[in-house]
């Protein structure tokens, strides 16, 4: 079932951020943010049953990811 979604301006929804993200968790209703009368974003809840792991796949070996560069580089100070 797909909820209908509210619409805040990109200016009302700075005003109103912390109370529009209470709504959406508490409700699950999907938010659509506009600028200028064109929908640029949308707010949804997060899914708790989603699992992400493993839903990366990873195309380097763990042991390249940690293997030291061989390179020396100097920290600047401040």
């Amino acid at each position: 079932m797909v909820m209908p979604s509210t619409t805040y301006t990109a200016t009302r929804l700075k005003a109103e951020l912390l109370g529009v993200l209470d709504t959406v968790a508490r409700s699950g209703e999907a938010v659509t943010v506009t600028k200028h009368g064109r929908p640029i974003a949308r707010i949804v809840p997060i899914d708790d049953d989603v699992q992400l792991t493993g839903s990366v796949a990873f195309n380097v070996p763990d042991d390249e990811l940690i293997a030291p560069l061989d390179e020396t580089w100097h920290a600047e100070t401040a």
